[in-house]
């Protein structure tokens, strides 16, 4: 893209001096505008956005400081535009590339959140981390934002010592008639049932979320429940003050949570 914006202004002003300077919005190339070209990048066997195995790519900034792109974990360039399915579809993904960071030695997980193929609130990414999200009767429920109107309760989350910073372009709030859903879940494949469902899964999560100790969330800009949509879902120190993250904090680790069991 910006080798074909250089060229046209070279064509419309000859005399122009111009510098090239990629950008992304968090979304599907981000590695390649941030990163340098001699930066480390591995792949990775994750939780794809339907269950599948798929290779997400982790890149690093320095040897403390991670980053990847959710959209390589659960993105719609994933999927045929047949298999869009956002009821079903999750971030798991994306909570395994934060934890497979942190293990290897990341102090700072940088997680691009645009181009994911979910509207699950984040809680894939969280069961990517070892919480459960459990109905009426205390059974798990099926990964996706379609099974979320039947949340009751969410419990455990291993902890992570690290801080997580979730990059979005957006400030679309978790619920509302402006909320994630109705704004992206058309364009992850979702008819107009499948959003008021959507829509009322977010809301019991909000509604959960405020029962432990996170109302904010529910309206906080910028909150979008895309892949860590963000959220990341972990259960890392919260920031001391709003400068120190992008977007809302997610809250999942408000609640207890223990070790990741060694196997």
């Amino acid at each position: 893209m910006a080798d074909a914006l250089a060229v046209g202004a070279r064509r419309a002003l000859p005399g122009a001096a111009v510098l090239q300077c990629p950008i992304a919005d968090g979304g599907d190339g981000l590695l390649d505008a941030v990163l340098a070209p001699a930066a480390l990048r591995e792949r990775l066997s994750v939780t794809g956005p339907l269950g599948e195995p798929v290779s997400g790519e982790l890149g690093w900034v320095d040897p403390e400081t991670a980053i990847f792109e959710s959209a390589t974990a659960c993105g719609i360039a994933l999927l045929k535009p047949e298999q869009l399915d956002p009821l079903r579809a999750t971030t798991r993904g994306v909570g395994e590339l934060v934890w497979e960071a942190v293990e290897r030695g990341a102090k700072t997980v940088v997680v691009g959140l645009g181009g994911s193929a979910t509207v699950d609130g984040g809680t894939g990414a969280a069961r990517g981390l070892g919480w459960e999200f459990l109905d009426a009767a205390g059974a798990s429920l099926p990964e996706g934002g379609g099974s979320l109107a039947q949340l009751a309760e969410f419990d455990g989350g291993w902890g992570i010592a690290a801080r997580v910073i979730a990059l979005a372009d957006v400030t679309t709030p978790l619920v509302g008639s402006r909320g994630a859903a109705p704004v992206f879940g058309p364009q992850k494949g979702a008819g107009p049932e499948g959003v008021k469902l959507l829509s009322r899964g977010l809301e019991r999560l909000a509604e959960l979320m405020a029962r432990h100790g996170r109302g904010d969330l529910a309206h906080c800009p910028g909150v979008v429940p895309r892949a860590v949509s963000a959220r990341v879902s972990c259960a890392s120190p919260r920031p001391s003050s709003p400068g120190e993250r992008t977007g809302c904090w997610s809250g999942w680790g408000s609640t207890r949570h223990s070790p990741r069991p060694s196997s």
